[in-house]
């Protein structure tokens, strides 16, 4: 990331979900293991081998390898002066404003989620579907929708 000047901007993935979920499956876990536990001569017996404790375990392990994952492909949006560049691990895909034919934000409604999420859609020539960028799937979402607002009246230009 030497090579960056002082005018990118730079917006890495959101990863805080994955550390959330681990944290509270396994305050979870460990006060279900106490309450399923005994009390016997002054010593406390955890059941670990109980099926909602593997459960609960098999939960903790599967999303901190997706966080590992995560992690190790460091995806992030990088916004410079004219281009932008979209980084998944070692790739990179640069993107000068020239090239976007069409930006379009819009507001979706998920199902799971109650409220609205913006999200862009990016139209490039070479691409045959819009390219679809959630703002709240990376830190400081509202300074990233804020340039690409300013992408999208430098496209219309």
């Amino acid at each position: 990331m030497n090579d960056l000047s002082n005018l990118e901007k730079i917006y890495p993935q959101r990863l805080d979900f994955y550390y959330q979920t681990i944290a509270i499956d396994a305050i979870v876990l460990v006060l279900y293991s106490i309450l399923r536990g005994t009390i016997e001569g002054g010593f406390i017996t955890i059941r670990l081998l109980d099926p909602i404790s593997i459960l609960l375990a098999l939960f903790i392990v599967a999303t901190t390898v997706s966080l590992i994952i995560h992690l190790i492909k460091r995806r992030f949006i990088v916004i410079g002066d004219d281009y932008i560049i979209f980084r998944v691990g070692k790739k990179e895909r640069k993107y000068k404003f020239s090239d976007i034919e069409r930006i379009i934000i819009k507001y979706e409604k998920s199902i799971r989620i109650r409220s609205k999420y913006k999200i862009a859609l990016i139209k490039l020539p070479e691409r045959k579907r819009y390219l679809r960028l959630r703002f709240s799937s990376y830190q400081n979402d509202d300074k990233l929708f804020e340039d690409i607002v300013h992408i999208k009246k430098c496209i219309e230009k």
